[in-house]
């Protein structure tokens, strides 16, 4: 009877405790019931988006809210996941993540080789002062000491690149963006998947995430070994970006500093008439004015910060629709993971005309790509005037303005910005800023070519440098350098009346001057000089830049020579990309890729045959290919030393 008895009682208790823990699975879905003594939420499902991707969604509530997730939409594809229990604990497990929900409900996030990234320490759920009907919400999660953490988008005002031990408010407004995607040094995501005025706090390796109104806490988690991967993942799930006509690759004017089109025209044609690039065509405006107007009206406190995204994403998704032909151009203030699915341009907004933001403006394009947006563009110069500025140092603002702007994804005129506004064509501001939009243009196919490599592949424009070197802990806290596509590093000026700045070359690689040809060893601090006439910019050791020459090759070849500028000590290589310019030709292969690659064993330059239907069976190019060193091939100057190839298509060899 005894026996009888304990093992009736055993398994009572037995009941009883995986009752406190109880799940189920529903496709990709894991219900988890939350019952026991010190838990703060009713019910969990953690969402299996992919193998690398969970989203998880908790509540006091008895059941989950039909909240929509406005930033991405579920594909319904199963993922290959386990869930058993362990011990008391629900564990959900994949390929390349274990998601731990624990008896007393909270969440631990780790790799599959069980490296603790994320482990939540409290949660709670209290009455909104702004909708009774909701909740105000905080999520709590235990760090590693040690670990960085970036992004969670900018303010307008204030640099936000690591943002361990710092505090701030995520609040969409027209100067500040809400970005709420921030990146871990260790090759993790977190997406805050609440869309209301939200507060971060780090300290004493906690981090606290308290949003205003909300109906359940939700988040995504992310997990892949590299930042590259990241990104291709966000892109994978949230949705892959467009590729922008070519024109809008190039320098053109803000239509909003001018009160007609007329007015636009003349100030393009006086562009021109001074002998200076700029496109005839510009930006779609028009859905920044429904944005401001929707921000500033709305009254869904649940949805504050995403309220115009919101409103306006069934006429984005009909500018993309299948009907569609020529490719948009549309700027958008938002940078929400999903937005690159419409091809939008993410627009900083309205910052202030001083160096503080200037610097903001350098740490915003740095993390702007980790929401999985392809294309990011300042506001250039700034919109309000910083009255305290003389008017010298307001255009020596405006010149490095413009000299970061020409490296980033998207070069746009700003307002009252226009290059005579910087004096005489002799002045040193004007010729500086003259430079900028020039080499903007001579490295057009380099970046034509790395926007569509970026939009085919899931890559970043803009990379910071933990992208390149991931291992040097001298670069984790680096906010004023970049990666501008694969091989240019930018290192942008940001203070007033700088003789100096300093660099630092990340480790395992060379680099080269860009504007002298200058090569120097990675892991090396640079007291770097500097001049009003350029700002920094070095190439990596094992890189190939094409490069638009400025006239014709001869006089009886109308051919426009291209320089294929070799920056040897590594093997590289590169794909030059051309298409129609415009049309969804880019789907298609109604392209043409030319691949060159550099083998530093036998120092040879290999040139591919054509790959894609755009030039048909008949091409010709005239290559001038460039071993690059010091005081050749360098800056905009046409490189005196060079072989030249006359290019139709056959795979050809060049011995450097």
């Amino acid at each position: 009877m005894k026996i009888i008895a304990f093992t009736a009682i055993l398994v009572l208790l037995s009941s009883i405790v995986f009752a406190r823990s109880a799940y189920r699975v529903e496709g990709n879905d894991v219900i988890i019931e939350l019952d026991s003594y010190g838990v703060k939420s009713k019910i969990m499902v953690v969402e299996m988006w992919s193998t690398s991707v969970a989203r998880i969604v908790t509540t006091t509530n008895d059941n989950i809210s039909q909240t929509e997730c406005i930033m991405a939409e579920r594909n319904v594809s199963p993922v290959k996941f386990k869930a058993i229990y362990v011990q008391n604990d629900v564990e959900i497990s994949t390929s390349e993540m274990i998601i731990t929900v624990k008896e007393n409900g909270l969440v631990s996030l780790l790799n599959r080789d069980g490296r603790k990234m994320m482990i939540e320490s409290d949660r709670s759920f209290e009455p909104s002062s702004a909708d009774e009907n909701a909740y105000k919400i905080t999520q709590k999660f235990f760090m590693n000491r040690k670990e960085l953490l970036y992004g969670f988008g900018h303010d307008g005002v204030n640099t936000r690149y690591n943002i361990r031990n710092r505090n701030f408010t995520m609040e969409h407004s027209n100067t500040a963006t809400f970005s709420p995607v921030c990146f871990s040094e260790s090759g993790f995501a977190f997406i805050w998947n609440n869309y209301s005025r939200t507060h971060y706090d780090e300290k004493s390796t906690v981090m606290t995430l308290t949003s205003e109104v909300a109906d359940d806490i939700s988040y995504f988690f992310i997990y892949k070994d590299s930042w590259e991967a990241l990104i291709a993942e966000i892109r994978s799930i949230f949705g892959s970006a467009l590729l922008l006509p070519q024109w809008a690759y190039g320098f053109h004017l803000n239509p909003d500093a001018y009160s007609s089109v007329s007015e636009l025209s003349q100030a393009v044609q006086k562009y021109q008439s001074m002998g200076l690039p700029v496109e005839n065509q510009t930006t779609d405006n028009s859905y920044l004015g429904k944005e401001k107007k929707i921000t500033a009206n709305s009254t869904e406190a649940k949805f504050q910060n995403v309220s115009a995204f919101k409103t306006l994403l069934p006429e984005y998704k009909s500018i993309t629709g299948e009907s569609t032909e020529n490719r948009h151009v549309v700027t958008t203030h938002s940078n929400l993971p999903g937005i690159q699915r419409y091809g939008l341009i993410s627009v900083a907004g309205e910052v202030e005309s001083s160096w503080k933001a200037l610097k903001a403006q350098v740490s915003a394009a740095i993390t702007s790509s980790f929401s999985g947006q392809l294309h990011w563009s300042t506001t250039l110069g700034g919109v309000t005037q910083n009255s305290s500025l003389p008017a010298a140092d307001r255009s020596e603002l405006l010149t490095r303005w413009y000299q970061f702007a020409a490296f980033t994804p998207v070069f746009q005129g700003g307002i009252n910005t226009e290059l005579w506004s910087l004096g005489s064509p002799e002045s040193a501001n004007y010729k500086a800023a003259s430079n900028a939009i020039q080499t903007r243009y001579q490295l057009l196919p380099y970046i034509y070519s790395t926007a569509y490599d970026a939009v085919a592949k899931n890559k970043a424009m803009i990379k910071s440098l933990v992208f390149v070197a991931p291992n040097d802990p001298n670069i984790l806290n680096i906010d004023q350098q970049y990666l501008f596509g694969q091989s240019l590093m930018v290192c942008p000026v940001a203070d007033a009346g700088v003789k100096s700045i300093k660099v630092q070359l990340p480790a395992n690689v060379a680099w080269y001057n860009f504007w002298t040809g200058q090569k120097t060893d990675g892991g090396t601090t640079l007291d770097q000089q500097v001049s009003i006439e350029n700002i920094p910019v070095f190439v990596k050791e094992g890189a190939i830049i094409p490069m638009i020459t400025s006239q014709p090759d001869t006089a009886e070849n109308s051919l426009q020579a291209i320089e294929i500028r070799v920056y040897t000590g590594a093997d590289a290589s590169f794909v030059y990309y051309e298409d129609s310019g415009d049309g969804m030709g880019y789907k298609t292969e109604h392209f043409t890729k030319i691949t060159f690659d550099y083998t530093e064993k036998n120092k040879t330059l290999s040139i591919s045959s054509p790959e894609g239907s755009h030039h048909g069976s008949e091409i010709e190019k005239m290559f001038r290919v460039v071993n690059v060193s010091e005081n050749n091939g360098i800056g905009g100057t046409e490189a005196a030393e060079y072989q030249e190839v006359h290019y139709k298509g056959k795979r050809t060899k060049v011995k450097l």
